[in-house]
């Protein structure tokens, strides 16, 4: 997943951060519309939003913000699927008495799939 933001500081574009880092601008192009912009990678749009999308998935590797949003989707519902088991192996060791949860702790740490 990304980490980047689109800041107003009161200049009249608007940064675009990663961490606290300032690595792009978004703003208003004389011929109309927005433009996007990080190191080489220029792009226009209509909205601030859809240059800082487009051109945050160009500087990451995508070739468009679509395929960006696909590949968070699926790294979202991996972490969901990875929660849900760490929450029941919690709660399964939480109600098991000491031999259970030292039979789960070295199947834990066997490497076996549980």
């Amino acid at each position: 997943m990304t980490t980047y933001r689109l800041v107003d500081d009161g200049f009249p574009y608007k940064k675009i951060m990663s961490a606290r880092k300032w690595v792009g601008r978004v703003g208003k192009h004389g011929a109309g519309g927005y433009f996007g912009k990080i190191g080489h990678i220029f792009v226009r749009g209509e909205t601030e939003r859809e240059c800082f999308n487009e051109v945050v998935a160009q500087h990451i590797g995508f070739e468009n913000a679509a395929q960006l949003t696909i590949q968070n989707r699926a790294v979202r519902a991996n972490n969901r699927v990875q929660r849900a088991k760490g929450r029941a192996f919690a709660n399964e060791f939480r109600v098991a008495n000491l031999s259970g949860q030292i039979e789960m702790l070295n199947r834990l740490f066997s490497g076996e799939k549980t």
